[in-house]
């Protein structure tokens, strides 16, 4: 059975731009999670329109290691942070995803409902930019906290990622969330999004903070060049 969250959300576009902007969606409310629950985040946009962001959770790991296992995997969330728990963890580590055992996290079916049209967006050019483009984590990030990144499947097409490296700082975008659009395996829109601790090492262990969407779409070719002849114009009438 799926259970819904729904609390309010909030973008407004970059001043002077119609390039990319960028907003957090909601995580579930504190609690533990079995996977297949959605989330929603309900949107205002600043041309007036509304709708709502949803996305359904999932989970990976290995419980029987290195301990045998006790409980099946659960996703805990503590209303600001994801972790996976279950199997051979102690209760200290039910908020993180951690090496050893292989824990991930999906975030997966990222859709648009409940649309209403503003001034300028239609439902159809939201749906269609709606992508993943970031996350934030947290639990102590070392030089140990690694991940395999993937748009498609756990253990799938991945890409590894650091969180306190050189490749982190120039990941990060200017509200601190470390941006997955530069890595090698992402294509937009990406609306599936895998991340899963890499290394056999408990040390590596780290919880999920937030998830970053864009839905702005960027401005069509035909639309620039009339930018551009638009200016010319006004160059030429200036000379």
């Amino acid at each position: 059975m799926k259970n819904t969250f729904t609390t309010l959300g909030f973008c407004a576009l970059m001043a002077g731009s119609t390039q990319a902007a960028y907003t957090f969606l909601n995580l579930p409310l504190s609690g533990t999670y079995n996977g297949g629950e959605t989330v929603v985040t309900s949107i205002t946009n600043t041309d007036g329109g509304t709708f709502d962001v949803t996305y359904t959770l999932g989970l990976t790991g290995n419980p029987s290691d290195p301990d045998p296992a006790t409980t099946a995997l659960f996703i805990e969330s503590a209303g600001d942070s994801l972790g996976v728990g279950g199997g051979s963890d102690t209760n200290a580590r039910t908020g993180t995803i951690e090496g050893d055992t292989s824990q991930g996290i999906s975030f997966t079916s990222l859709t648009v409902s409940n649309f209403v049209m503003g001034t300028t967006y239609t439902e159809a050019e939201i749906t269609n930019s709606l992508t993943f483009t970031g996350f934030t984590a947290g639990a102590g990030p070392d030089g140990q906290d690694n991940a395999n990144i993937s748009f498609g499947s756990f253990g799938v097409d991945t890409q590894s990622v650091s969180f306190n490296n050189a490749t982190n700082a120039a990941n990060s975008t200017a509200n601190g969330a470390y941006s997955i659009e530069s890595l090698s395996n992402f294509s937009t829109p990406a609306t599936d999004l895998f991340i899963q601790a890499s290394g056999a090492n408990s040390k590596n262990r780290f919880s999920i903070t937030g998830l970053q969407v864009n839905f702005i779409p960027e401005p069509s070719a035909f639309a620039l060049v009339g930018f551009g002849f638009a200016g010319l114009l006004m160059r030429r009438r200036r000379i």
